[in-house]
């Protein structure tokens, strides 16, 4: 079973061009039974690429920013949870002996929201993530890096002045997030099989124009003769379960330049055993 999460960035348009059809063929590629994406999914090119990769199930919920969730598995359960901006999707599926709990999140993105994104957290591990016989996975754009990835000095500090602040985050904050799911007895499913540092984000080269043009000048000709920036750190992450963890066989982010240019975030992809 392949498990992908991918935040599109703005249903797959309007920022950095119309992509939708590179997210389609990022999609196709990886050919995952489960996805679940973050800032779209609506419309009727996303009804295609149902068609297309033959899902079973789909659910959008509402807003430029909201996730999405499609599954060739049928699904027994599932619950848009609304209560936090952008928003979350659980759902339930069959797995070998057990069910296979997916909380698809899209976790408020300001690196001063720290303790926002605990309550919600807080709040959705004890509602739906207590039964440890059934596998469980949390996924999704999380906007928080993990402790000790510190990520690239100008993606902190660009990040930190969009959220602002007049000072750069120090290398301790911005963390809280993911260390409050690895306190629960949650794994980060990349990290437990690579070193590698796996950058998952990176931003809009006509964004940083409008907004900060003076930190372009860092970067080189061929960095900003495309739609983004080099990526700079890692907030996308596919949490698991131990009773998970016991069946997974890979992890990766997908950086490849075709990929790259889809989106200002890199999909994760995780393979679970299913026998």
């Amino acid at each position: 079973m392949k498990l992908m999460t991918f935040n599109i960035l703005a249903n797959g348009e309007k920022e950095a061009g119309d992509r939708k059809n590179n997210i389609q063929q990022v999609i196709a590629r990886h050919n995952p039974d489960i996805l679940c994406m973050q800032e779209g999914g609506a419309g009727d090119f996303w009804e295609g690429m149902i068609k297309e990769n033959n899902f079973v199930f789909s659910e959008n919920t509402e807003g430029a920013y909201h996730p999405s969730v499609y599954s060739r598995y049928p699904v027994s359960e599932y619950i848009t949870v609304d209560f936090f901006n952008p928003g979350g999707i659980y759902f339930k599926i069959p797995f070998r002996d057990a069910q296979l709990i997916v909380l698809n999140v899209h976790l408020p993105w300001k690196v001063t929201a720290d303790t926002e994104r605990l309550a919600i957290l807080d709040e959705l591990l004890s509602t739906y993530c207590t039964d440890s016989n059934q596998y469980i996975c949390i996924c999704g754009d999380f906007n928080s890096r993990s402790a000790g990835e510190y990520g690239e000095e100008w993606q902190v500090k660009y990040l930190s002045s969009l959220s602002g602040l007049a000072q750069t985050v120090s290398n301790d904050e911005w963390v809280a997030a993911t260390d409050f799911v690895k306190m629960h007895g949650f794994t980060d499913s990349y990290r437990y099989l690579h070193s590698a540092r796996g950058y998952s984000q990176h931003h809009g080269v006509e964004e940083m124009r409008q907004r900060h043009p003076e930190m372009l000048q860092q970067f080189s000709q061929d960095d900003i003769k495309g739609r983004f920036l080099p990526a700079g750190i890692r907030v996308d992450y596919i949490f698991v379960n131990d009773k998970l963890l016991s069946c997974l066989s890979s992890c990766d982010i997908d950086d490849a330049p075709f990929t790259f240019n889809s989106s200002d975030h890199s999909p994760v992809i995780a393979e679970f055993h299913e026998g």
